[in-house]
């Protein structure tokens, strides 16, 4: 994550989700923190053609783990373009939405067409 500058204390925008918050500082960097909004680097997604340590106690092991943790500190986003401002912001209650300036949609969340969640980096839903 970037360091931050006491430019990037300044929020520019913020929005709300069910338990989770997003905000944009004034240089444009997103973050995110609250509940299950946080990729759990060792959950396995064995549904998904991930073969590393397929041993039965593993197995058993992430089935009591999620593939998503809790933040309780802001969490910055990866994956925007850095040339494009981001203009607008909405949550639901498990998913964010940016608007950048070019009337692209940039979202992190849950998706249903995965079966994990899209935390780690936004990705484009809706091309300008």
């Amino acid at each position: 994550a970037p360091l931050l500058s006491p430019n990037d204390s300044i929020v520019r925008l913020v929005a709300a989700g069910m338990n989770f918050s997003l905000a944009i500082t004034n240089n444009n960097l997103p973050y995110i923190w609250g509940k299950n909004c946080v990729l759990n680097p060792d959950y396995k997604n064995h549904d998904n053609g991930d073969e590393n340590n397929d041993s039965a106690a593993a197995l058993i092991q992430n089935l009591r783990s999620k593939p998503v943790l809790d933040s309780a500190y802001p969490r910055y986003i990866p994956g925007l373009p850095s040339n494009l401002q981001i203009v607008k912001v909405a949550c639901g209650s498990h998913h964010a939405a940016m608007l950048l300036e070019d009337g692209s949609v940039w979202a992190v969340g849950v998706a249903t067409d995965r079966p994990i969640p899209l935390w780690g980096e936004a990705v484009e839903i809706l091309e300008r």
